[in-house]
């Protein structure tokens, strides 16, 4: 039978797991939501639809609607990493008791940073004018090659690797000798 605290214990368990349950499936379907309206809204306006089918005109506003809610998407993914592995670092930070550890940390706080500062860069640049990536007939009009895009996909994501995996194995690594 359980007594005094251990009945506390195990109803904050229950309730923290009731709460989590909740957020995680409320956050997946939010997810899901944004996917398939987007898709939704890029089909209606005519992704998959083969280039030469279209008038000029329709393909003008297919890109005009498809870009903004590409470059919302891309811009909510890379920069929602980036407070999930800066507060790992904080609270870690706090118990540390090596300055290498420290260093460590610091580090991936900053390169985190500067990846997504380097990757939002390059989504609001990658065509200038940004009209240009939906109406080509604006002159002077320039995008990046997609070769450099594809580059640089592979070092932000290359980047987020590292810092992941660097985020799960260090507070092994700190929290390997502790006396509790």
């Amino acid at each position: 039978m359980l007594k005094d605290m251990t009945v506390t214990l195990v109803v904050v368990n229950f309730v923290l797991f009731a709460i989590s349950a909740i957020t995680l499936g409320l956050r997946c379907y939010i997810f899901f939501l944004l996917t398939i309206t987007m898709s939704t809204m890029a089909a209606y306006n005519g992704v998959g639809v083969h280039h030469c089918a279209k008038a000029v005109a329709d393909m003008k506003n297919r890109m005009m609607v498809r870009w903004p809610c590409f470059i919302s998407y891309q811009l909510f993914h890379v920069t929602s990493t980036v407070p999930v592995k800066a507060s790992i670092c904080v609270s870690l930070l706090r118990i540390t008791p090596s300055p290498v550890h420290e260093r460590i940390l610091w580090t991936l706080i900053v390169v985190s940073i500067c990846s997504t500062i380097m990757a939002c860069i390059v989504v609001f640049t990658t065509c200038r004018p940004m009209a240009y990536m939906w109406d080509k007939t604006i002159s002077g009009g320039k995008c990046n090659s997609l070769e450099n895009i594809i580059a640089l996909s592979y070092v932000v994501s290359g980047v987020n690797i590292v810092t992941d995996w660097t985020c799960a194995v260090v507070p092994a690594i700190i929290l390997w000798d502790i006396q509790m």
